[in-house]
């Protein structure tokens, strides 16, 4: 199994600033995000007005992440029969559709 480190990123994410948001780097030196933090992120930047987003950074290790899943699974019980990261993804990328 291969050994990575978790790293805290800044990022902008639809004009947010963000900082803390939790990454991974591997021992090659390669970058991957925990799909769920990065879904929290974009669905706080959503949450803030469009005038006020470029003056607004969010520490992201002060985010209560469990508090916006229930919103990002369309406030459905987990159901371990559905693999929950490519829930996250169609709910990303719009295959599914949601109601507003």
């Amino acid at each position: 199994m291969e050994k990575r480190t978790t790293i805290m990123m800044n990022q902008v994410i639809n004009g947010v600033q963000f900082q803390n948001l939790p990454a991974f780097l591997s021992e090659q030196g390669k970058i991957s995000y925990p799909l769920r933090s990065w879904a929290v992120a974009e669905l706080v930047a959503s949450k803030i007005p469009d005038d006020v987003r470029m003056s607004v950074i969010v520490d992201f290790s002060k985010v209560d992440v469990g508090k916006f899943l229930p919103e990002l699974n369309n406030g459905e019980t987990f159901d371990s029969a559905e693999d929950p990261e490519q829930k996250i993804l169609s709910y990303i990328f719009g295959s599914e559709n949601h109601e507003d």
